[in-house]
């Protein structure tokens, strides 16, 4: 067996220097300066040399005659072989007796001061860096906490409203989305876990059972036990499998009549609805179009309808509307009930959950709680949002908007097929 290549050390030659942004910005900002301020002083040299007439005369004059001992005496005018550089007078001040002498002191001024300001603005380059930068640090300190798995620290940026700002803002959204993604997950891993260990734990309850006693077993009323678990824990499967279908599955949509798809649904669940002593009003008409997948839609309507009559109280009332508000298509349902606080509202869409709890209510079909998650689920496919209020006097108000489409002929022609037979 082959052993794992070593890794390789990086050559000396090949290494680099670390620099980091705040360097970099300090160098090309210092960099700026520094060439901004050559340009100065070399146009500033060029103009004094070039554009000025200079009439600079010497201190002592020739042809000045001085008085000394009773007589005049003529003074030698300077010597003027070669340019004689700047010199110091009795007083430190510097001395100017020709035009070079003017542009060698305009020289070394101007470079002694554009040394001192580029070393400032280097500085103060680095301070304004440092300050601009702060934010970008937050930033990284909160996605490094992120990556490690704490998802509750945010950048809360102060200041003024610029670009990092809302990138921190952006950034903090996003944490919150995560941190509520991944609770809901963990949630829902749990809830998932138990749900299929409950029917799998019974199931060997009864097959333990019936091994340990198997002359007093009765085999129809075993058979039957372990069907109704088998079909619970094939229910919530499908379920899941559905749950992940709808999130993240491609939807091949065709044009369904929605009245119709609620008068089918209102059909198959009038029998359960009778047996609560629940009233379904269906106030659908046909005609109203729309483009969806067809049998994702009936899952989306099954569901809320049947959670609506379920968890409904006896004689209670469930209404369903289509309405109809430009190019859109409203569908309504409304249902009595228990009345909702806040905390229930915000998870009653959550999977798994149950407002009364995972104990099974006597004469009520116990459902797994992946209704109204499955349900939100197929409507964000289509690219819509089901809405889920409190009603007033108790129970849920679910309401849903789809864009209305002109339906096909053929489509047309069975709904007019339908009409007659009505």
């Amino acid at each position: 067996m082959s052993s794992a290549p070593a890794p390789t050390r990086p050559s000396l030659l090949s290494w680099r220097p670390r620099v980091t942004a705040r360097a970099r910005l300090t160098l090309v900002f210092t960099s700026m300066l520094l060439g901004c301020g050559l340009l100065m002083m070399g146009a500033l040299y060029a103009v004094m040399k070039y554009v000025p007439t200079y009439a600079i005369t010497s201190a002592i004059t020739p042809g000045t005659f001085q008085q000394g001992d009773g007589h005049m005496t003529q003074l030698e005018p300077p010597a003027t072989s070669a340019p004689a550089s700047p010199g110091s007078g009795s007083n430190g001040n510097v001395v100017v007796r020709s035009v070079h002498d003017l542009l060698a002191v305009l020289l070394e001024s101007s470079g002694a001061i554009l040394a001192v300001v580029v070393l400032v603005g280097g500085l103060i380059s680095w301070v304004v860096a440092g300050r601009l930068l702060r934010p970008v640090h937050e930033i990284t300190v909160a996605a490094r906490r992120a990556a490690e798995g704490s998802l509750d620290h945010r950048v809360g940026l102060t200041g003024p409203r610029d670009e990092f700002s809302e990138l921190s803002d952006t950034f903090d959204s996003m944490l919150a989305r995560l941190e509520r993604s991944f609770s809901e997950y963990e949630r829902f891993a749990a809830n998932a876990s138990h749900e299929l260990k409950t029917p799998l734990a019974t199931t060997q309850a009864l097959l333990s059972l019936a091994a340990d006693s198997p002359d007093s077993t009765d085999t129809r009323l075993l058979i039957a036990q372990l069907q109704e678990t088998t079909a619970r824990s094939v229910d919530t499967v499908t379920a899941l499998l559905e749950l992940a279908e709808a999130a993240h599955g491609e939807l091949q949509r065709e044009e369904v009549d929605l009245g119709k798809l609620v008068a089918e649904s209102t059909l198959a669940l009038s029998s359960e609805a009778r047996t609560h002593g629940v009233y379904i009003e269906n106030d659908c008409p046909l005609g109203y179009v729309v483009e969806v997948n067809r049998i994702l839609f009936a899952r989306l309507v099954d569901n809320v309808l049947t959670n609506a009559v379920r968890h409904n109280i006896d004689g209670g009332r469930v209404a369903v509307e289509l309405i109809r508000q430009d190019d859109l298509v409203r569908l309504i349902i409304v249902n009595t009930g228990v009345h909702l606080g806040s905390e229930e509202l915000e998870k009653i869409t959550e999977p798994f959950y149950r407002g009364a709890g995972r104990v099974r209510v006597p004469g009520r079909v116990r459902g797994n709680g992946l209704g109204l998650a499955l349900a939100c689920n197929i409507a964000r496919a289509h690219g819509a949002q089901l809405e889920v209020r409190a009603n007033p006097d108790g129970g849920l108000i679910l309401e849903l908007a789809l864009p209305m489409v002109a339906p096909s002929a053929p489509l047309a022609l069975a709904r007019a097929h339908d009409l007659v037979e009505k």
